[in-house]
């Protein structure tokens, strides 16, 4: 049940990363908020004239977002 599933995300501890395009969906940044704001390790990051497929649309730009929270683990 998927309130279920929001209540426990206080409960994930690994580092987590929520990328969104700048011009996705309200909803979707909403999601990405509240995952930031109940997991305890997690961030945040826009993609800039992007939408709901920021990894195809600025791949380079993605790859960077990834590769520098993966190199902060």
């Amino acid at each position: 049940h998927d309130a279920d599933a929001l209540a426990r995300l206080d409960e994930i501890r690994a580092p987590t990363l929520a990328i969104i395009g700048s011009e996705d969906n309200q909803m979707l940044h909403d999601i990405a908020d509240m995952i930031v704001a109940q997991c305890p390790n997690a961030q945040r990051v826009v993609i800039p004239d992007a939408g709901h497929h920021p990894n195809l649309e600025h791949p380079e730009a993605f790859e960077q977002v990834v590769r520098s929270f993966l190199s902060d683990l």
